[in-house]
């Protein structure tokens, strides 16, 4: 694993650990940040249909305040191109 995999990994991580703070607050926004950010660093990786079906769940996992879960689907999604750190 090559250095630059390695901090990609690390902020994406991150990434996703910041925006399920806003869980409580606004789970429509922290499914929809959740669903930009895996897009963001892999793009072309979900198909349009794939994106609104990963957002439905995600959006039931924010609503039910579960940020285990939350991440573990999010990282289950993204997993072909970024294995769970």
């Amino acid at each position: 694993m090559t250095l630059e995999l390695k901090l990609k990994r690390a902020a994406l991580n991150a990434a996703v650990d910041i925006t399920l703070k806003g869980m409580k607050r606004s789970p429509e926004r922290c499914a929809r940040n959740l669903i930009e950010l895996g897009i963001s660093a892999f793009p072309n990786l979900l198909s349009e249909k794939e994106k609104n079906v990963l957002y439905d769940k995600i959006l039931i996992v924010c609503k039910n305040v579960d940020i285990n879960a939350a991440k573990e689907l999010f990282f289950q999604s993204f997993n072909d191109a970024c294995p769970k750190i």
